[in-house]
């Protein structure tokens, strides 16, 4: 089976002067998580956190594959659904996504509403926001 199902989230604290932030997804095959990665940065957004968090899990995945995305960013759908009409900021991102997701052969966006009690968009919430808490404390 070349089926995957990705959760993804980012989070950031796009007030704070260090802009910590932090990008998670979860890959799930047959049922089954075969794989998590979430990771940190600073000086970001939390849309380019959402982005990340896709392009990575598109990144992960093998050639050919059959992708669903669940997310709760209807801005990271948009940009990514290539529906807007255009976007001037992020398009080292975009550009990134474009490359990246021309290997697999289909993907498709499904939004779920962010802290509604979803199993996966809640634990990648959690791999995401414990990203962005490490940045901060470890910063102090």
């Amino acid at each position: 089976m070349n089926k995957y199902i990705a959760y993804t989230d980012g989070s950031a604290n796009n007030k704070s002067i260090d802009r910590f932030g932090g990008s998670a997804y979860i890959i799930i095959q047959n049922g089954e998580v075969i794989h998590r990665a979430s990771k940190g940065f600073k000086g970001v957004t939390n849309n380019e956190m959402e982005l990340m968090a896709i392009i990575s899990a598109v990144y992960f995945l093998p050639d050919g594959a059959e992708l669903t995305v669940y997310t709760d960013s209807r801005y990271a759908i948009t940009v990514f659904s290539n529906r807007a009409k255009r976007y001037n900021i992020n398009m080292n991102l975009i550009s990134k996504y474009r490359l990246y997701s021309a290997k697999l052969k289909s993907i498709k966006f499904v939004w779920v509403k962010g802290h509604n009690g979803d199993k996966y968009n809640e634990m990648v919430d959690r791999m995401a926001r414990g990203e962005y808490n490490k940045m901060s404390v470890t910063a102090i």
